[in-house]
């Protein structure tokens, strides 16, 4: 990545983490304790950009936690099993390891296919089909209604077949997401609407950026074939409240 990308991308998430951008390239674990826009969240946000984790503790647990999280090493900070471990029985849920990718211009690789188009309000109906055929779990990670966002479609005859669209994080970062239609996965159509979306957004001057677990193969060899080189893995630990 150019450097003027990778600083747009490092701002974002030394603001968002509160902590510096040397502090995300730390040779040790860096513990911090949820900045004021996270204070409610009861969870721990493990981000590995460089060679140590950078770990964000809930403020009602930094005291009880933030000592043991020092000493944690890179693959306990990755791995479910090692933090069901080391925290104890008080894990709600574990959603992670994760990558996350960016691409810009001319590292991106454009993926030309008939049928993507720009929605609008006279898409409603087609995007309320694909929601119906869709995990209710898949639409709340990939899908999204229309709305202020731009969305792509990729119809296949009058069926919408892919979704792709995005989230403005901060002032630059755009946050992809992508739902394929069930009956049409693995045809290549889910990569052609992230591939229409991603060259939108390039073209407004944002920085796409691409997350999906590390589980989901499918999901990664989009991200490949698009361009998207890893910034950082991520973990996120839910925590059940306590008392």
């Amino acid at each position: 990545m150019t450097e003027a990308t990778l600083r747009t991308i490092d701002d974002f998430w030394s603001n968002d983490v509160g902590c510096s951008r040397k502090q995300l390239r730390a040779d040790r674990n860096v513990v911090v304790a949820h900045p004021d826009r996270y204070a409610d969240f009861m969870g721990i946000f493990n981000l590995m950009v460089g060679t140590a984790p950078l770990i964000s503790l809930p403020r009602d647990r930094y005291a009880s936690l933030a000592g043991a999280a020092h000493t944690w090493s890179a693959s306990d900070a990755f791995d479910g099993a090692r933090l069901r471990f080391l925290i104890g029985e008080g894990i709600d849920s574990i959603i992670g390891p994760a990558f996350i990718g960016y691409t810009e211009p001319g590292s991106f690789h454009a993926i030309a296919a008939p049928g993507t188009e720009l929605l609008n309000n006279t898409h409603a109906a087609a995007v309320s089909a694909l929601r119906a055929a869709c995990a209710p779990e898949d639409w709340e990670h990939g899908g999204g209604d229309l709305g202020a966002n731009s969305r792509v479609g990729l119809f296949v005859g009058k069926k919408l077949a892919a979704l792709a669209g995005y989230t403005l994080w901060g002032e630059s970062i755009a946050h992809l997401s992508i739902v394929t239609h069930p009956a049409y996965r693995q045809c290549g159509y889910g990569s052609a609407a992230v591939s229409k979306m991603t060259a939108i957004l390039l073209d407004r001057g944002l920085v796409p950026q691409y997350r999906a677990l590390e589980s989901n193969g499918a999901s990664l060899k989009i991200a490949a074939k698009l361009g998207f080189a890893r910034y950082a893995t991520s973990v996120t630990v839910r925590l059940r409240p306590t008392g």
